[in-house]
């Protein structure tokens, strides 16, 4: 059986200083054969941007503050009093702190596990495959 990504587009908000917020396309996606992971990419004018982080912190996340050093998670609420997930990400080119509507990252989760259910993420590795892209590095 050939199991699907999971895609989701999604408008993030990225916070900027005196209330000032400009909204940023994104993309999240699952893919199962990648079982622990979801990836992100954000568009900013000509640059695309994107982060690989764990499915796991991202349902952490959901519900309590998650994540340390480059990638941190935490429910709250906007300036309007909706939820929303604040995703603080920071690398040596800088940091940026975007919100995500919480109900749709929610429906974006519920559906990669539609795929891959929590705890059957080993079943879909492909160890083989992975050691030979690590090798071919080498």
């Amino acid at each position: 059986m050939t199991l699907h990504p999971t895609i989701s587009r999604i408008e993030l908000t990225l916070v900027v200083g005196d209330g000032c917020a400009w909204t940023v396309p994104s993309t999240f996606r699952y893919e199962p054969s990648e079982p622990f992971a979801v990836h992100l990419q954000m568009t900013a004018g000509d640059y695309v941007v994107g982060w690989t982080f764990s499915r796991d912190l991202v349902a952490d996340g959901l519900e309590r503050p998650a994540g340390l050093g480059d990638v941190r998670v935490h429910p709250c609420l906007d300036e309007d009093g909706s939820a929303v997930v604040r995703l603080a990400l920071s690398s040596p080119d800088g940091e940026a702190v975007l919100e995500v509507p919480a109900q749709e990252l929610a429906q974006f989760l519920k559906e990669s596990y539609c795929s891959v259910p929590v705890g059957s993420e080993t079943e879909h590795l492909d160890v083989d495959a992975a050691l030979a892209d690590l090798l071919a590095g080498c």
